[in-house]
């Protein structure tokens, strides 16, 4: 999965520093807080990347992912999410700046001790683009589950720098 996310940082990376100034591909890199809904689970914080390519005034394409850490309030054991997603994101003024509807679906490896798995994902979410750089967004994830296991689902807020 840590080659999967390297290859998504240099696909990002390539097309960012490949455009010319008016370019139509955005880099970002932002910080994840969260509340995990299901019960025994408590805080996820983390760290995430992420790309955008607009496909017009009010629309982009999107890749993102990241690591975040989930605090389990019974057990004491912290466990670990590596989200995959690509997305679509609309902007409902244009993408210099406002508000933004933004959907996403893809994988998701979750560990819980000597435990893992890897499950499809979707998240919707809203967000505001304070200026070109800062950019706001919350989203509500849901991971599905395996035989025998619960799905996870949780809120979180994400704090972003787009280059």
């Amino acid at each position: 999965m840590k080659k999967i996310m390297k290859t998504m940082c240099a696909i990002a990376l390539i097309f960012a520093f490949s455009q010319n100034t008016t370019a139509q591909f955005k880099f970002s890199a932002g910080a994840d807080i969260g509340m995990v809904t299901n019960e025994g689970s408590g805080l996820s914080y983390g760290l995430s990347v992420g790309g955008e390519y607009l496909i017009g005034e009010n629309m982009g394409l999107t890749l993102q992912s990241g690591y975040s850490i989930v605090s389990n309030d019974y057990s004491g054991i912290s466990s670990s999410l590596m989200p995959y997603m690509a997305g679509f994101k609309y902007y409902f003024t244009n993408n210099e700046g406002g508000l933004y509807g933004h959907a996403q679906v893809g994988l998701a490896s979750f560990k819980v001790g000597p435990i893992s798995s890897t499950n499809l994902s979707f998240a919707p979410g809203l967000g505001y683009l304070l200026n070109e750089h800062i950019d706001l967004g919350l989203r509500y994830q849901i991971v599905t589950a395996n035989e025998g296991a619960d799905a996870i689902n949780w809120i979180a807020l994400r704090a972003a720098y787009q280059f």
